[in-house]
């Protein structure tokens, strides 16, 4: 098989009308669950009670208290059988998949193969988002410093080097690479290198070093194909990176800029430590200041009793600056949103360094685990190569996945958890999902495709607290990933329609069972999904561009 990029580019048009087209004859969905069919404005900006604001604002929210599922009600029954139809009766053949369903309070509704261990593609986003939330909190920033690591002259000469030391941080970003990539958002180097030359640092007899702290081992995780790179899926993931992992210069081929102009071209970065420590030194050459030799990268790791160790910051060096990240939290929100594979990978292997004391790829399967078990949710053979699903070595279940989703809805981080998420008809990579339909704004939650894999976890919100918790894992469908998609659609809309009350639970006489015109009007969305504070994310930064794909636009 031609091994597609693992990109989720937005379906055509077509292709949803003949979705919702195929969905509405053969489900009679085209009543809904709900007036919210033509609702059209996003989200609202969120809002959130006394008790989640300091999550947002303080230390980090207290873990959800993980405790028991309960049994499954009379309804919760009905309601499953209506999904085990549509399990059933779907055109998937010779794929290797899985549906889980949970309730409002984690109770299983259904699962078929739900503990089957499958590639997730993208999903595993939502893995790495709830491991980072638990591990550092929703307002968490990472810290880059300058350092300097000799003696400074009253003249303004240092003697020795200017140390640029990493902390982890993804979106660590020079103004050239805003230029190129304005919705991301960004930890601005240029005011880094402002407080060097505030403080009087004019010449430096030695050079910028790109120090590493946090992370060692090779920046290319198990199971990823050569393509990845060339295709720009995938970048070399350091705990010192600027520009997500691209070096920029500029030129005529493939440029950026209106016109075909001279324009930014990129390349993915060979060594992100050494491609940081260039920019910043171009950026200290810029505003006067002067050095004897040339930026390089930090020397190689150090082994202690066999064992590779992250290189610390210099005893007796001392800081002139730091900056710091956007709070975590709008940083998750835009890897969700955008499928961002490189803020994927960089916070998976921060969460394992931090949690379990492991800079490698192999600590993040361990430290993932350790978040699972502080959510009360054991994840039997659970394997993680990467935090962006690229691999081909994650297996991860269909059942972990919506346990996950059903743990961080019913959590104090719930209204973070809701905004972090793409939104049905809205926003992100499931913006053009079910259009025309009720689930848009109601549908919370994250793709997943490789050329093989189609995924999608996320959870249906209904009146007051209820909703349910979806998860769907499809590996090898060949000629079948158009039956995966009318599946996904026709799940999320059944659960909505009983959610509202709209479907007849007495009879399961296939997929018509529905209450015709009798549907109850349902609340508006910003009463049914958990919102954040009016004054929550509205920068430009985190704003999604018109036309949201999987990957960074490609020079």
């Amino acid at each position: 098989m031609n091994d597609r990029p693992p990109v989720e580019p937005a379906p055509p048009r077509v292709h949803i009308q003949l979705t919702a087209l195929l969905v509405a004859a053969t489900v009679g969905l085209v009543v809904g669950f709900g007036p919210l069919a033509n609702r059209t404005s996003p989200v609202p900006v969120p809002r959130v009670d006394p008790t989640v604001q300091g999550a947002l604002t303080d230390a980090p929210s207290p873990s959800p208290s993980p405790s028991p599922p309960p049994e499954p009600t009379t309804a919760d029954t009905v309601v499953a059988a209506h999904v085990r139809h549509l399990v059933n009766v779907a055109d998937v053949a010779g794929a290797d998949w899985a549906v889980s369903v949970r309730g409002a309070d984690g109770q299983v509704i259904l699962d078929h193969h739900g503990d089957d261990l499958l590639m997730p593609a993208s999903t595993l986003k939502s893995l790495t988002a709830a491991a980072a939330l638990l591990t550092f909190g929703p307002d968490h920033r990472f810290r880059t410093e300058a350092r300097v690591d000799g003696i400074v002259t009253a003249g303004g000469t240092l003697v020795g080097n200017l140390v640029l030391v990493g902390g982890g941080d993804p979106v660590l970003g020079s103004p050239a690479f805003h230029e190129w990539y304005p919705a991301r958002p960004r930890t601005h180097l240029e005011d880094l290198a402002d407080s060097v030359v505030a403080s009087g640092v004019r010449v430096v007899f030695g050079r910028v070093v790109g120090l590493d702290p946090v992370l060692v081992g090779p920046g290319l995780a198990a199971g990823w194909k050569d393509r990845y790179l060339w295709d720009f899926d995938a970048r070399r993931i350091a705990g010192l990176t600027v520009d997500a992992g691209i070096r920029l210069t500029r030129g005529t081929a493939l440029a950026v800029t209106a016109g075909g102009e001279e324009g930014l071209v990129g390349a993915v970065a060979e060594d992100p430590r050494l491609t940081a420590a260039h920019v910043f030194e171009a950026m200290l050459l810029a505003r006067g200041v002067r050095f004897a030799e040339p930026a390089i990268g930090q020397p190689d790791p150090v082994v202690v009793d066999g064992l590779t160790e992250a290189l610390g910051v210099p005893p007796r060096s001392r800081s002139l600056g730091a900056v710091e990240s956007p709070p975590l939290w709008r940083i998750l929100r835009f890897m969700i949103e955008h499928s961002d594979n490189q803020l994927a990978d960089t916070i998976a292997r921060v969460v394992a360094a931090d949690r379990v004391g492991d800079p490698t790829w192999a600590g993040i399967t361990p430290a993932f685990v350790d978040v699972l078990a502080e959510l009360g949710i054991e994840p039997d053979g659970l394997a993680v190569e990467d935090g962006s699903g690229l691999s081909r070595s994650n297996r991860v279940s269909a059942s972990v996945l919506a346990e996950v989703q059903a743990a961080l809805a019913a959590g104090e981080l719930a209204p973070v958890w809701a905004e972090m998420q793409a939104v049905a008809g809205e926003r992100g990579t499931l913006r053009t999902w079910l259009r025309g339909t009720p689930a848009v704004g109601r549908f919370l939650g994250k793709t997943g495709t490789l050329d093989d894999v189609k995924g999608l976890t996320g959870t249906v919100w209904g009146p007051g607290e209820t909703a349910f918790h979806l998860a769907v894992l499809v590996n090898d469908a060949g000629a079948a990933r158009g039956n995966v998609r009318v599946l996904m659609d026709q799940l999320v809309l059944t659960l909505g329609a009983a959610l509202d009350g709209c479907m007849d639970l007495e009879s399961v006489g296939g997929l018509g069972a529905w209450a015709g015109g009798a549907c109850p009007a349902s609340a508006p969305t910003d009463q049914l999904v958990p919102q954040l504070p009016s004054e929550g994310p509205t920068d430009a930064a985190s704003v999604a561009p018109p036309d949201v794909v999987e990957r960074m636009p490609v020079p």
